[in-house]
């Protein structure tokens, strides 16, 4: 497995949750650090000093049930040196 050291911040808008939430807890290693109450987001993090540094969206399509892919990213930063 590999084993992500540090992320900046990711939101990755996904067809599927749970699959996606599965993915980077079992593949990368990453921690779930919050998640919504309404089901359509979850936070995850590489660092116990970092409330998150990936976000994932549930996709309004899957919700809707309009089968469309709406898969996409939103928006990306880099961590800084200090």
């Amino acid at each position: 497995m590999v084993k992500v050291k540090q992320l900046g911040h990711v939101v990755l808008r996904v067809n599927d949750l749970n699959k996606s939430e599965s993915f980077y807890r079992e593949i990368l290693g990453l921690s779930v650090t919050t998640r919504r109450p309404t089901g359509t987001m979850i936070f995850l993090s590489s660092r116990k000093d970092a409330s998150h540094e990936l976000a994932l969206i549930q996709s309004e399509s899957e919700i809707n049930g309009d089968g469309s892919s709406a898969v996409s990213y939103t928006h990306l930063t880099l961590p800084t040196k200090a």
